[in-house]
């Protein structure tokens, strides 16, 4: 056979070894069999079959109902069917509907009317888009008292996209565009949330929802006005106690950020839009000046660009920290009484990079190239640690309202350098001290009305033979002690005052065309310093002209 085993050759002539191997085979086969039938039976005597007789009472199902595999509601006409005068779609009842395709609007109705029976609703759109038509109404109107709208778009409503007039909206993953009476709205009165959602082509507004709101991770871009409704198209619209975080606003007709009543945005950019980039609300400011009616804003790292009006429009007691405001038609950082603003940058805006009115605080910050004043304070404000350069009038300003004793600005340990007038204009009184102007177009130090500059240096001011490092006019009671003047046109000029003029000590000319005018009112008395001779060792050198404590010396 051909695939018989051949046979060992040792056993062809051997019969009883033949036998012999025959035998062990068959007895291993035997083993082999014994061994299957005694696991079987173990296997056997271990199995255990089920009941025979079932339990008593009647058969019951033991799958999950449909309804608590999903217990959400479909909308749909025979779940919640409509009315037929006003809505494609109702709801009646609290609890959590989603979509199974596209909503198509109607004339004259809206897409989903949740009515006030139902106190809190969640509609989940999975990703399905409710689409208006010419003469529809709301995309979503809600009469109830909270609704959750989520993940899906809702586009091109006659009326608004969503519309919840009195109701606390939260809105998540949503795509709201192109409807013509606003965006989205929540109740006036109420904390609204928008998270993760874009409000685009809107007229109206983008987003408006009311007190004690959260909008994070929003963009507002392109919404437009709605004279019919009074609005003026406003990316974002917060009150009083919201916080505006991670958002755009981007390219509205209206304000970027608006906030009505007050409110917080952090990490936001508004660039691009008609209005304001962040705005205080309340009744208009004029351009270029703080909102006086409006209430305060902070401000914390948030970026205006390119914007019509003022990068920041805010009213009375604001705080702006870390921000900054570049190329807006209008002045960087506008604000109102009693206001803060630290570390900010104000860069090529049409007109003043920072102005504040009375009793503020400026720290750190920075005006550069802007078509104006750089920074502007009020009476009764503090400017400190601050830079202003390459602006087209004045570095520093500060004025008064009233009378010149109301002024009493101080600026301190700040630099003005290359402005386009003078680096410090002080016409309201106060104290400059510790401050440096150098290489500004006309006077480093022009100061007025009772004003304290001590300790300052002004070098290389001045592009003609009238401009000065120091120039005090109507100085009566102005006080110029312990300052440098160096290579300017003139080194130190104190104009006619009132009969006392005022008081110059401690000062030094150096290297100036002309070093000392001084009208006869004002008090002041000049050494020209002695030369020195060679010092070497513990002592020596020559007497500096003067020992009269309160002398100026030219050198």
């Amino acid at each position: 056979m051909k695939n018989q085993r051949p046979t060992d050759p040792a056993t062809i002539d051997n019969p009883a070894r033949l036998s012999a191997l025959q035998q062990s085979t068959q007895r291993r086969a035997m083993l082999a069999g014994l061994g299957g039938m005694a696991a079987g039976a173990l296997l056997a005597r271990n199995a255990r079959a089920g009941e025979l007789d079932p339990p008593a009472g009647p058969i019951a199902p033991t799958m999950k109902r449909l309804d608590e595999v999903e217990p959400r509601t479909p909308i749909g006409p025979d779940t919640t069917p409509g009315i037929a005068s006003n809505a494609t779609y109702q709801i009646t009842e609290s609890g959590s509907y989603y979509l199974t395709g596209d909503v198509l609007g109607e004339t004259g109705k809206h897409g989903i009317l949740v009515s006030s029976s139902a106190a809190y609703v969640v509609i989940n759109l999975n990703g399905f888009t409710l689409l208006g038509e010419s003469g529809s109404f709301a995309g979503i109107f809600s009469q109830a008292s909270r609704i959750v709208v989520r993940d899906g778009q809702i586009r091109g409503w006659g009326a608004r996209g969503i519309n919840g007039t009195n109701t606390s909206v939260t809105l998540e993953d949503l795509l709201v565009e192109g409807n013509l009476l606003g965006g989205a709205s929540g109740g006036v009165n109420v904390a609204s949330r928008a998270r993760r959602c874009a409000f685009l082509n809107n007229s109206g507004w983008g987003l408006n929802v009311g007190i004690g709101s959260v909008v994070e991770s929003v963009r507002a871009e392109g919404n437009t006005p709605a004279a019919s409704i009074g609005a003026a198209g406003d990316g974002i619209i917060v009150r009083a106690d919201s916080l505006v975080e991670r958002c755009i606003a981007r390219n509205n007709a209206g304000d970027g950020v608006r906030g009505d009543n007050g409110y917080t945005a952090r990490m936001t950019t508004s660039a691009g839009n008609a209005g304001h980039g962040f705005s205080a609300g309340g009744a208009p400011s004029d351009p270029g000046t703080p909102n006086f009616n409006a209430a305060p804003v902070t401000v914390e790292t948030c970026d205006a660009r390119d914007n019509t009006k003022d990068g920041f429009n805010l009213g009375d007691g604001s705080i702006a920290i870390g921000c900054r405001s570049m190329d807006n038609s209008q002045s960087g950082f506008a604000s109102g009484d009693s206001t803060v603003l630290q570390e900010c940058v104000a860069s090529g805006n049409g007109q003043i990079g920072i102005i504040v009115r009375k009793a503020s605080t400026i720290s750190g910050c920075t005006a550069w190239q802007n078509d104006s004043h750089g920074i502007l304070a009020s009476q009764c404000s503090t400017i400190i640690g601050c830079a202003a350069y390459e602006n087209t009038l004045s570095g520093f300003v500060s004025i008064f309202s009233g009378t010149a004793q109301d002024g009493e600005v101080l600026i301190s340990e700040c630099i003005a350098s290359a402005n386009g007038r003078y680096g410090f204009e002080c016409r309201a009184g106060g104290m400059i001290s510790g401050c440096v102007a150098r290489r500004n177009f006309r006077h480093g130090f022009y100061v007025q009305y009772s004003t304290d500059v001590r300790e300052c240096r002004a070098v290389q001011n001045g592009v003609d033979t009238t401009s000065a490092g120091f120039f005090c006019i109507n100085s009566a009671g102005t006080r110029l002690s312990n300052n440098t003047s160096f290579s300017n046109p003139v080194g130190f000029q104190a104009s006619t005052g009132s009969s006392t003029g005022g008081f110059l000590h401690g000062n030094i000319a150096r290297a100036n065309t002309t070093n000392w005018i001084i009208n006869a009112t004002n008090r002041a008395f000049v050494v020209n310093s002695t030369p020195n001779t060679e010092i070497s060792g513990n002592n020596g050198g020559t007497p500096i002209g003067s020992t009269e404590p309160w002398v100026n010396f030219t050198f």
